[in-house]
């Protein structure tokens, strides 16, 4: 290029740099009906593996554990949430008159599977929960709230069953 002269240089820079990105197409979908929800990934039927925890003055015991079949949906109207069904049977944990969990309960997963429960968190100074997803397919999660001196909650596993 350095023999040619100013403007044809000109003109086939601008046709390299033209080739260049008419290559390239758009990873944007423009069309909200084709988005793809992050959420599916973690979504299916589950085998859960779950118990009680309790403690009242230093005295720590525990329920006999339980297996249950159960799901991963998505919570409607939600970019972020998921509900976790993962025991038989109606909740019984309720912070500021909502259901929190019992049997299910529905917290925010992020892209890289990390759980949160906004609602359980400001349940009490004494509200705690944690939890991910292991690739897609296995989920862990604990929580429990309370007061001074008494405790409880549970801790639960899942693994995705095969379709």
């Amino acid at each position: 290029m350095k023999h040619l002269q100013p403007s044809y240089r000109r003109v086939i820079s601008i046709l390299l740099i033209y080739i260049l990105f008419s290559g390239c197409r758009s990873e944007t979908n423009d069309d909200p009906g084709l988005a793809i929800d992050y959420r599916t990934k973690y979504t299916g039927v589950y085998q859960f593996f779950s118990y009680h925890w309790y403690s009242s003055l230093g005295k720590y015991t525990t329920s006999d554990s339980i297996y249950f079949t159960g799901k991963i949906t998505l919570v409607e109207n939600s970019d972020s949430m998921i509900q976790i069904l993962y025991r038989p049977g109606s909740q019984f944990g309720f912070c500021n008159g909502d259901s929190v969990f019992g049997a299910h309960i529905e917290p925010m997963v992020n892209v890289t599977g990390i759980l949160k429960h906004e609602r359980l968190k400001w349940c009490s100074n004494h509200s705690s929960f944690n939890g991910w997803f292991t690739n897609t397919d296995s989920v862990y999660f604990s929580h429990g709230t309370g007061s001074l001196g008494v405790q409880y909650g549970q801790i639960i596993r899942g693994v995705k069953l095969k379709n």
